[in-house]
């Protein structure tokens, strides 16, 4: 349990703190070669799909609910994966002082902002 809430914490740091210098894999340069022009590419996708889904799971392993702030985030129900993808490409094209930073951390942002939780 103590793992879980650890990568609860650690998500929400790079959520809300995109200029986090951390070590990533995958940076927003690499998510928006596989976005740009077409961010309904199968690669794009799964991309955003995948760490949409790390974001729910983080929450629901540990049985919290999601925190108010920047790195907090409600798709709705009837949201297509397509249209989530979308979303990350326009923020990523109109963004690119950002496109250094991990993908996923941008993905959190670019949803944030465009899903915000209800209050």
């Amino acid at each position: 349990m103590r793992w879980t809430a650890r990568l609860v914490v650690a998500l929400l740091l790079l959520g809300s703190q995109p200029t986090l210098a951390v070590n990533v894999f995958f940076t927003g340069a690499d998510l928006l070669k596989r976005c740009d022009p077409d961010p309904a590419v199968p690669t794009c996708i799964a991309y955003v799909i995948g760490a949409n889904d790390a974001y729910e799971l983080a929450f629901a392993a540990v049985g919290v609910p999601k925190p108010e702030g920047t790195a907090s985030y409600c798709v709705p129900d009837d949201a297509a994966a397509r249209q989530l993808a979308g979303v990350v490409a326009k923020y990523l094209r109109a963004h690119p002082e950002k496109l250094h930073l991990g993908a996923a951390s941008i993905v959190w942002t670019a949803l944030s902002q465009a899903f915000p939780c209800a209050e």
